[in-house]
């Protein structure tokens, strides 16, 4: 789904994403809110900065495109620059000081909500944002934290690892195009020692064998 703001931006969002924004921006800053999955192309305005604030972080585009994933039920927030130039404030959890980072092209900042802890990836943004030319999702060497999030926004399915270790155990190479998620789950069951089980509503299990 495609949103043009007042101010001209584009945002791209991902499936049960929600953006709240005014009527018109006004004031010093052009600010909004974000639970989910979306990619900004940010209209330039060197004097109104613009703004995306999620639960627990703020990016501040400077005049830029980037990704920013942050769902309430998902434990981490990822945003990843494709071009331009971010800064990202999140909150110390002790001392509840914000922490500023910068973030250059192909860059990705990790935060885990549980613990805290932030980390800075170098990734190919492009590969990471491809879901939003609604084509296919492409995975290269990636691990399962990063996969199963983007294949549950995907095909709108929950995939629940029985072991929270296990997702950052296992890497996997492929593209996704049509196919059905339990083919998908299926190739990675061949390729790995994981099974995987479809619960009543549709969702999946995913256990060691």
């Amino acid at each position: 789904e495609s949103v043009s703001l007042p101010d001209g931006t584009k945002v791209q969002m991902g499936p049960g994403s929600r953006l709240t924004y005014p009527a018109r921006f006004s004031g010093k800053t052009r600010e909004i809110t974000l639970n989910g999955q979306a990619f900004f192309d940010v209209a330039k305005n060197r004097e109104k900065p613009f703004i995306v604030h999620t639960e627990d972080m703020s990016v501040e585009a400077l005049g830029t495109a980037f990704e920013l994933f942050s769902y309430d039920m998902e434990n981490k927030i990822e945003t990843i620059l494709l071009n331009g130039k971010i800064k990202v404030s999140i909150a110390d959890k002790e001392t509840d000081k914000m922490q500023e980072y910068l973030v250059s092209p192909n860059e990705k900042i990790l935060m885990d909500r549980q613990t805290g802890k932030v980390t800075k990836q170098i990734v190919d943004a492009d590969k990471y944002t491809a879901w939003r030319k609604q084509k296919m999702l492409s995975f290269e060497n990636e691990k399962l934290s990063m996969i199963i999030p983007r294949l549950e926004q995907w095909y709108g399915r929950k995939v629940v690892m029985c072991q929270k270790d296990l997702a950052d155990k296992y890497r996997f190479t492929f593209k996704v195009r049509d196919e059905s998620l339990e083919r998908i789950l299926f190739m990675i069951k061949v390729s790995s020692p994981l099974l995987y089980k479809e619960v009543e509503n549709g969702d999946y299990i995913l256990t060691l064998k």
